[in-house]
């Protein structure tokens, strides 16, 4: 017997068992199928709730229009809770495209409670929080991902973490292969765009 077994499921055991054997032998069939069904009914199989990811990340590869700051961060908060831990976001934006705002959301998807700002002079800052670590990196000023090596970042990407990279671009060859890159804008109706271009999932 499986010592694994929960009190419940052994006494279920037993139970079919022992109404099988309990008859004739030509009726053994007919009592077997009775008592699985029986059981089957004590046990229904309900299907699993579908998962809210394949649609978030299909709306996102579809393109996403937000009406305001706060509906950007809240799409960016949706997104946290289902990216894999120790994931790259390259964000890819102009001036005002609404990055700094989208790494707000992802904090706050985090638990993170500090206030995020662009590290545009410190070039990156880390917001630890109890569901993962933000590292937010702002590489506008750097002039070549070369210049990525001498701030030691990978020494501070201590599982688990997120890191989101402003201009990407500046820094391309440093980034993963498996990096998500979001492409973010302004459309002629002056709303916000967020678009998923390459993802690890």
């Amino acid at each position: 017997m499986n010592t694994s077994q929960s009190p419940a499921d052994v006494c279920e055991v037993h139970d079919l068992q022992f109404t099988v054997y309990s008859y004739p032998s030509h009726q053994s069939s007919n009592w077997r199928a009775r008592a699985q069904l029986k059981t089957a009914n004590r046990n229904p199989q309900t299907p699993p709730p579908a998962s809210p990811v394949p649609d978030l990340l299909q709306q996102l590869r579809a393109g996403l229009t937000t009406h305001s700051a706060e509906e950007t961060r809240s799409l960016a908060e949706r997104l946290a809770h289902v990216l894999p831990r120790n994931a790259t976001l390259a964000l890819h934006g102009d001036l005002g495209a609404g990055k700094t705002t989208f790494v707000q959301g992802l904090a706050h998807g985090l638990g993170i409670q500090s206030s995020i700002t662009s590290p545009t002079f410190t070039i990156f800052t880390i917001h630890r929080g109890p569901i993962a670590s933000l590292v937010h990196l702002d590489a506008y000023r750097l002039e070549n991902d070369r210049q990525i090596d001498s701030l030691m970042l990978e020494d501070f990407l201590i599982t688990p973490y997120i890191l989101a990279v402003e201009w990407p671009e500046k820094i391309a060859s440093w980034l993963p292969e498996t990096a998500w890159h979001f492409s973010l804008g302004i459309t002629s109706e002056q709303n916000h765009f967020v678009r998923l271009d390459k993802s690890a999932a």
